[in-house]
């Protein structure tokens, strides 16, 4: 995968995604992530990622899920 896009390989049921976040100061930051099923492009899900920061060592985060 890369910065920008990427294919995840079924091994199973579930995959785990990590987003790394670095802020540069301390506000609320917003984003989206598209995940498309390939073999199904009919189902697409938008997930909706939303970041508070509140300390550059103390980071809290939350995603949530549109469907």
């Amino acid at each position: 995968m890369s910065r920008n896009r990427g294919v995840i390989e079924t091994v199973g049921e579930k995959q785990v995604v990590a987003l790394t976040f670095t802020p540069q100061r301390c506000e609320v930051y917003t984003s989206y992530l598209m995940v498309e099923n390939i073999t199904n492009p009919s189902d697409l899900k938008i997930v909706r990622v939303h970041m508070e920061g509140v300390a550059l060592q103390n980071t809290c985060y939350s995603l949530l899920v549109d469907e």
